[in-house]
């Protein structure tokens, strides 16, 4: 039977501890989520989503996942103003088949396809 060190258990392990601890940090810190009157100053220029959306989540100080190759050619309005996060995001991808949506639990932003395509 082989013997399986305490160290080399934590290698293995360590990945998702941290995963879980961010989760479970996030989840009662209230990371990302907005309120109804969370909104935030944009400023982020026309450009390709792949880097607008990363620009305006930093703006927002929000978690924004989301495929690069997913929003590959997309390009997005200037936004400049007051918006809640979700608002920003959604005049981003207006005029693309993608809806943004906001994770109840830990308030991470991603993208999907709209049901209307």
């Amino acid at each position: 039977m082989k013997d399986i060190s305490f160290l080399s258990v934590k290698r293995r392990t360590w990945p998702g501890l941290v995963l879980g601890m961010w989760i479970l940090v996030a989840g009662f810190s209230g990371c990302g989520r907005e309120d109804a009157r969370g909104t935030v100053q944009f400023n982020v220029g026309e450009g390709l989503a792949v880097e607008t959306l990363k620009e305006a989540a930093r703006q927002a100080k929000v978690e924004f996942i989301f495929s690069s190759e997913l929003v590959q050619g997309i390009r997005t309005p200037v936004i400049n103003g007051k918006y809640t996060p979700s608002d920003a995001f959604e005049m981003m991808l207006a005029d693309s088949v993608f809806v943004v949506v906001q994770h109840q639990q830990s308030g991470v932003y991603s993208i999907q396809k709209s049901s209307d395509e």
